[in-house]
């Protein structure tokens, strides 16, 4: 029986020839591991620019289309793509959005992640009833009431 050492030669036996292919199968497997696991510095101002060329490349509507134009990455920290959104809804939608791996992609970077914060101020808008615009305004302005007593208002 001829055996040979190099994984391309010619073996009489089928299971050394079986397992030599499994070897090498393996080391390609660990240089493909090696080269998907080294990081490039990526910018902010990179991250920009791969954002705008998702939107043009995307085949998403037109909602969705704006949602990231308007809400575009505000700064990267340690490989977090920092995008502050208004409303859950919008943290929701950005989230189902296969941006990250498009980023990912294009930046050469797989530690890439995406943070998103929700703008406390404009997520808690309620609207207020006649009665409490007024209390607001006489708070800010209490001559409001005595001209609302002269002319014998009421409320409604």
């Amino acid at each position: 029986m001829i055996v040979s050492k190099k994984p391309l030669s010619i073996s009489l036996n089928a299971k050394n020839n079986i397992s030599t292919q499994k070897e090498s199968a393996t080391e390609k497997n660990q240089e493909e591991t090696t080269l998907s696991t080294e990081v490039k510095e990526v910018s902010l101002e990179q991250i920009v620019n791969y954002w705008k060329f998702y939107l043009e490349d995307a085949n998403i509507d037109i909602a969705k289309k704006s949602l990231l134009k308007n809400h575009q990455p505000k700064a990267i920290e340690d490989n977090f793509i920092v995008v502050k959104v208004d409303n859950k809804y919008q943290e929701k939608e950005l989230m189902e959005l296969d941006i990250v791996k498009y980023l990912r992609e294009r930046a050469g970077n797989r530690n890439l992640r995406l943070k998103i914060e929700v703008n406390k101020s404009s997520e808690v808008e309620r609207y207020l009833t006649p009665p409490e615009i007024y209390k607001k305004m006489v708070a800010k302005n209490p001559v409001l009431e005595d001209f609302r007593k002269r002319l014998e208002m009421e409320l409604d």
